[in-house]
């Protein structure tokens, strides 16, 4: 990942990261081979600072992980995703548990999920994703993030490997 150093602003000036990246850098490789040790199937690389309103992430995720089902509830919180690397699809939900649209995505492709919507990621093969959500005054909040519906399973079980099969 090539980083180079930019200064920015007209008053305060701070120093900040510039990332360039494409589907070919090492990087991603690499996060792939992290996300296939971890017990998630994942590895998260933020590219925003803490307390930022707009997280900004690359998202290594293997086949085998299972993204519970959710929403953001946020005005802010408008769900982006674009595949760097892989093949996945977006399913959305109705408040039952029903699926009710499934959307294919890979390189090139943008799906942006508005706040209130049920929606899950499932991944085909190993991907990269380029993921933005924004947030409201002082950040990411794990505590109110998301929201889970009790008709999906929680992460970890039994129960959502076979869930995770079935979608």
């Amino acid at each position: 990942m090539k980083r180079e150093n930019h200064k920015e602003g007209m008053g305060e000036i701070r120093s900040r990261e510039v990332t360039v990246l494409d589907e070919h850098d090492e990087e991603l490789d690499y996060m792939l081979t992290m996300a296939a040790t971890t017990p998630r199937k994942r590895f998260i690389k933020p590219l925003h600072a803490p307390g930022e309103h707009e997280n900004r992430m690359l998202n290594a995720i293997m086949p085998e992980s299972y993204i519970r089902p959710h929403k953001h509830m946020s005005r802010h919180s408008t769900d982006t995703i674009q595949a760097l690397r892989g093949f996945f699809n977006v399913l959305i939900f109705d408040d039952q548990g029903e699926i009710t649209d499934s959307i294919q995505a890979y390189k090139g492709r943008i799906v942006s999920i508005p706040p209130g919507i049920w929606h899950t990621v499932v991944v085909h093969t190993p991907c990269v994703l380029y993921e933005t959500k924004g947030h409201g005054v002082g950040g990411y909040n794990p505590e109110t993030d998301k929201v889970f519906p009790q008709w999906a399973p929680e992460e970890g079980t039994e129960e959502s490997e076979r869930y995770l099969e079935y979608l």
